[in-house]
């Protein structure tokens, strides 16, 4: 039952008792004349003081939880998606060079499949699928495009050829790489905050001392 809708009539019921008990006593405050305002009244005020009792009473709707396994999965996405390899898709320049195993956590991402990576949670379902697509997608034109440097001995590889590296000079094909590279780096960044997001909304209790990241 709605309480609420039972208190604002029982108190408009009150109110409206109260006013015939008033003009009944201007009238002819007579005993006669007033018993069966006042038991109105009376009734209506101990009406509203029982809904507003059940109203401040009544339970509140249960609040949803996640399953211990979507949890689990969760906490697995939050490990390499940590705010510091957010912050790295999101400024990290790729020019003239970058660090190939500062990313490795987009190959790690984009290899996340089958039963072990299922969430009930359709949200987060949904939400870590866009991860592993954008994960995908940014890996595969990042190797597409790179070169290692060196022969990438200390993990250095670069999107600008050779020749360009050591001049101001970067070429248009050059430009068009980078600019691609740094807007899948960026979609792939609001795919991690999205889910960050939802999973704080859903499991609040997640975010204790012990599931911090960095």
């Amino acid at each position: 039952m709605n309480w609420w809708i039972a208190r604002v009539v029982a108190g408009a019921a009150a109110l409206l008792s109260s006013f015939w008990l008033g003009h009944n006593w201007k009238e002819d405050n007579s005993f006669e004349n007033l018993i069966e305002p006042s038991f109105a009244l009376l009734t209506t005020v101990a009406a509203w003081l029982f809904s507003e009792s059940k109203e401040q009473t009544a339970p509140s709707s249960p609040v949803q939880t996640l399953h211990p396994a979507d949890i689990e999965i969760a906490l697995r996405v939050r490990e390499q998606f940590t705010p510091a390899n957010i912050r790295a898709l999101r400024s990290n320049s790729f020019a003239p060079w970058f660090n190939l195993e500062r990313y490795r956590f987009a190959v790690v991402a984009g290899e996340w499949s089958g039963v072990e990576f299922e969430f009930s949670n359709g949200e987060l379902k949904d939400l870590l699928n866009e991860i592993i697509s954008k994960s995908t997608e940014f890996d595969s034109k990042l190797f597409q495009y790179a070169e290692p440097i060196d022969h990438g001995e200390d993990g250095r590889w670069s999107l600008v050829p050779d020749d360009e590296r050591g001049s101001d000079y970067y070429s248009s094909e050059t430009f068009e790489k980078l600019s691609e590279i740094d807007k899948l780096a960026r979609e792939l960044a609001d795919a991690a905050e999205n889910f960050e997001r939802s999973f704080r909304r859903l499991s609040p209790e997640s975010y204790g001392p012990s599931n911090q990241t960095s």
